[in-house]
């Protein structure tokens, strides 16, 4: 592991190098350890919020590239099976 990224609420980006090349992924803190973050555990938010900021934390630096709208969030009704869905 490169680096590590505490982006709030028990939510870290992690950096890793494997040769040239740096891979991210994002992780979830749980009572018993970490998970990789699954949509809707907020991880995108968090992100989003840091970007607004244009803070630097440590090695990371957050800038816009552009302006961000508004952004409500995933959709829960696409998790929600077709097949479950009651007729």
């Amino acid at each position: 592991m490169t680096d590590a990224l505490a982006i709030g609420n028990g939510r870290w980006l992690l950096v890793f190098r494997v040769g040239d090349e740096l891979f991210t992924s994002a992780i979830v803190e749980e009572e018993d350890g970490f998970r990789r973050a699954v949509p809707g555990d907020g991880v995108a938010q968090e992100l989003l919020a840091l970007t607004a900021t244009e803070d630097a934390r440590g090695a990371f630096v957050f800038r816009r590239l552009g302006t961000i709208g508004s952004w409500s969030g995933e959709d829960p009704s696409r998790w929600i099976s077709r097949t479950s869905r009651s007729s």
